[in-house]
């Protein structure tokens, strides 16, 4: 199997930051707080998650410039694990697609 995508709606719950791989690759990293209710088996229930999500490339540097801490976005891509300091694993949404909702 091959489908990996995800596409999530929120608010930025911190800033981002702009941070350069040993490769060279910029990369644009923040978290988003996602909160909705759905319906599952007839019943509504709250959702709530952070996610963070990390922009990779030309487009890390464009987003940084046009988002903020409080921004409402939403935002699709892939989903991948990365290990924190701590070497906890987390899921990661590699935005490749981020559109500012007004």
């Amino acid at each position: 199997m091959s489908e990996n995508c995800l596409q999530l709606s929120g608010e930025l719950i911190s800033s981002p930051k702009l941070t350069k791989s040993p490769a060279g690759i910029v990369h644009c990293k923040f978290k988003l707080k996602h909160e909705s209710r759905q319906t599952e088996a007839n019943f509504i229930r709250q959702c709530f998650c952070i996610m963070p999500i990390v922009v990779a490339g030309e487009m890390a540097t464009q987003i940084s410039n046009q988002i903020e801490k409080g921004s409402k976005i939403k935002a699709s891509g892939f989903l991948a694990s990365h290990k924190t300091r701590s070497g906890v694993g987390e899921l990661v949404l590699h935005a490749q697609y981020i559109e500012k909702i007004i």
